[in-house]
């Protein structure tokens, strides 16, 4: 009995199973997809994202241009058009009780 548990011991250290390799992975958490690969790729953990994260997970994004201005398509160059906003005009009237 003491040779087959040794003999078990030894197969598990020379081939070692799907979950403990699996824990040696590494996943970007800066990402979404990262995050749905952590979570999906722990053993044990029996919880999931709900379909919406998931796809959004798969879909890839090409980085846009860093630092372009947007150009307005309408600008206000009036000179009717002021730089500064006044306060309301409000007029109140006191009640008699």
């Amino acid at each position: 009995m003491l040779f087959i548990a040794a003999a078990a011991m030894a197969f598990i250290a020379v081939r070692p199973s799907s979950a403990v390799t699996q824990s040696a992975r590494t996943y970007d958490i800066n990402t979404l997809a990262g995050k749905v690969a952590s979570v999906n790729g722990t053993a044990g953990l029996h919880i999931r994202f709900s379909a919406l994260i998931e796809q959004a997970a798969e879909e890839t994004f090409a980085p846009g241009p860093v630092n372009t201005p947007i150009t307005p398509t309408y600008v206000l160059t009036s000179p009717l058009d002021g730089t500064t906003v006044l306060a309301p005009a409000v007029r109140s009237t006191a009640r008699p009780s």
